[in-house]
C-alpha cells in the first residue's frame, strides 16, 4: 500500500494553488492554477523485475471561477518507456460539465507486464495494444450517438486482450481486434 513498495527516481516540479470546494454534484471545482513537471522518472515496484521509465510530463490546470465548465487540464506532453517500448500522449480537457476532448496518442503496451508493476488482488489482465490515435469531440456528442461530430481518426490494435475479475463470472477475452 502507498509507496513502501516502490522506488521513484526523478524530477517532480509543482506548483499549483487551489482554493476551494470539489463536489461533483454541484458541479463546483476549486479555482486553481497550477503546474506539473515530471522529468526523466523512473518508478519500480516489488511487482515486478522491470521499471517504468522515463516518465516525462508536462500537466497544466487551470479553473477560473470555481465551476465545472471553467475547468481545464492540458497534457503537453507525456511520455514512458516500458520494457522497450515507447508512449506518447498529448491531450487536452476542458469544460468539466461537458468534456470537450482533444487526444493523441502513440505507442505500444504490454498490459499484463503494466499491470503486474500496479498489480491488484483479484483482478488480472493480460494482452498487448498497440496504437496511434488522434480523438477530437464533445462528451455529449459521444454519449449522444451524434458521432459525425466527432474527429476522430488513426488505428487501435489489440490482441489476446484477457481480463478476469472477482466481479465477472468468466474472463472476458478479445482475440484480436483491429480498429
Amino acid at each position: 500500500a502507498g509507496f513502501e513498495n516502490m522506488k521513484i527516481s526523478g524530477l517532480l516540479k509543482m506548483n499549483v494553488l487551489a482554493n476551494g470546494v470539489y463536489d461533483k454534484s454541484k458541479s463546483i471545482f476549486p479555482k486553481t492554477k497550477g503546474t506539473v513537471n515530471l522529468k526523466g522518472v523512473t518508478i519500480q515496484t516489488n511487482y515486478y523485475p522491470k521499471p517504468i521509465r522515463n516518465i516525462n510530463l508536462n500537466a497544466t490546470l487551470t479553473n477560473g471561477d470555481g465551476t465545472f465548465k471553467q475547468t481545464k487540464l492540458v497534457i503537453n506532453p507525456a511520455s514512458f518507456v516500458f520494457e522497450g517500448n515507447p508512449l506518447y500522449l498529448k491531450a487536452s480537457f476542458s469544460n468539466f460539465d461537458d468534456v470537450l476532448y482533444d487526444i493523441k496518442a502513440k505507442g505500444s503496451l504490454d498490459i499484463a507486464k503494466v499491470y503486474k508493476v500496479f498489480s491488484q488482488k483479484g483482478l488480472d489482465v493480460k494482452g498487448f495494444i498497440k496504437a496511434d490515435v488522434a480523438f477530437q469531440g464533445k462528451q455529449s456528442d459521444a454519449t449522444s450517438g451524434n458521432y459525425s461530430k466527432l474527429n476522430n481518426s488513426g488505428t487501435l490494435q489489440l490482441k489476446n486482450i484477457k481480463t478476469t475479475s472477482q466481479y465477472l463470472p468468466k474472463p472476458f477475452l478479445i482475440n484480436e481486434g483491429l480498429f
